[in-house]
């Protein structure tokens, strides 16, 4: 196709074509692979260029496909299909009218595609780092092809992010009442991950051309998008939090998408009990955070051992696993003995220890007894707040 490229060029006028940052340049078609779109400023010359061109694919034994081929002028319509009304083509993907301008129905097709996509990764089974993952760049992806061709505008963008966060919390993988700004902090910083649509447009704008040679609409939508930079949250130093241990749950668990947005949620304080009332309706105390994770007493034989019994649970599986206790099932059909034996040695659960003189409390959690090392090892489980423990170090 070059030879025909050279040759259109040398025997035929060009058109001067203006782009969206002001820059002009002349040419009489645009060629891609097999894709050919012939420009002319009469019917005339139109003409003689759709001629020259048949007869040129004739020679190299290539046909033009009329049903998938469109023109404006009538001269060209046994070759073409002609376009009337409000008929439109498609060319490089992209739809467009008789006049050569894009659509109006792109923005429609751009939704419809990003929907269809992330719709299909929710429908899999992908943990919430591998879904997030997916949808940055499967879905979230395809405007970019469309930037600088179809007119977007910021609001555009926000109505997009806006979308696939309607998608996420149908499915589960973001409450509606959690931080919006968390969502598209990186997993390093207690987000989930996920670039802004809109932050793309500002990113696209500002760089494809200089300020001198940007166009009054160009300069308003990268001024928006530059004043309208999605907020992060403020942050403070602490001595006592380490921020890449704090992270690792986000950056290395397999947790579903559901599990994570609850736990991002809780992080938010935004539970389930919380309500307009200052007090806990089941005990009557102030109601925060620190309350309902360890100081209620109305929830301490419910709610408060459940949860104590599968991180025991948990924690028994894998110090089983590492003893040598063979056919252990998954964590959620695991389940514990008063004691397992091994030839590596013993593990107990929740039993006394017998002891020559009295204890008060003797009877640990878990205790494992390894022959390999000699050695005896105690755990106790306590799920407590940070004011507790310094309270008890007190």
């Amino acid at each position: 196709m070059d030879p025909l490229s050279r040759r259109l060029r040398q025997l035929y006028p060009s058109v001067q074509i203006r782009t969206s940052d002001s820059r002009e340049f002349g040419t009489n078609h645009l060629l891609y692979i097999d894709d050919l779109k012939l420009l002319a400023k009469d019917e005339d010359v139109m003409q003689k260029m759709t001629k020259e061109t048949e007869e040129y694919l004739t020679h190299i034994g290539l046909i033009i496909n009329r049903d998938k081929s469109a023109t404006n002028s009538s001269r060209c319509a046994d070759t073409a299909r002609l376009l009337e009304g409000p008929e439109t083509y498609k060319y490089l993907g992209i739809t467009e009218t008789r006049y050569s301008s894009v659509s109006r129905g792109m923005y429609s097709r751009i939704c419809e595609e990003i929907k269809k996509r992330v719709n299909m990764l929710l429908d899999t089974d992908l943990s919430a780092k591998n879904l997030f993952r997916a949808v940055n760049q499967y879905a979230l992806t395809v405007p970019n092809y469309y930037i600088g061709v179809v007119p977007l505008e910021p609001y555009q963008f926000a109505r997009l992010d806006r979308m696939v966060r309607t998608q996420l919390y149908e499915k589960g993988a973001h409450k509606h009442c959690a931080n919006i700004s968390r969502l598209y902090l990186p997993r390093k910083e207690l987000g989930g991950g996920t670039p802004t649509l809109h932050s793309s447009l500002h990113t696209c704008t500002t760089s494809t051309a200089s300020p001198s040679a940007t166009t009054k609409p160009s300069r308003r939508r990268s001024n928006t998008c530059g004043s309208s930079k999605t907020d992060r949250c403020t942050t403070r130093e602490l001595d006592s939090v380490d921020l890449e241990e704090s992270t690792l749950w986000l950056r290395k668990s397999m947790l579903t998408p559901q599990e994570e947005a609850k736990l991002i949620n809780l992080q938010d304080r935004n539970l389930q009990w919380m309500s307009s009332k200052k007090n806990h309706k089941k005990c009557g105390k102030y109601l925060d955070v620190e309350h309902l994770a360890s100081k209620c007493d109305r929830l301490l034989h419910t709610d408060y051992v459940r949860r104590h019994n599968e991180v025991a649970r948990r924690i028994h599986r894998t110090l089983a696993k590492e003893l040598g206790v063979k056919n252990i099932k998954k964590v959620e059909r695991y389940k514990i003995d008063d004691r397992k034996f091994t030839k590596n040695g013993w593990i107990s659960y929740d039993m006394s220890i017998h002891t020559e003189k009295k204890v008060q409390f003797n009877r640990p959690d878990i205790i494992v007894a390894d022959k390999r090392k000699n050695r005896i090892t105690i755990v106790e489980i306590g799920i407590t707040s940070h004011s507790n423990l310094t309270s008890a170090s007190r």
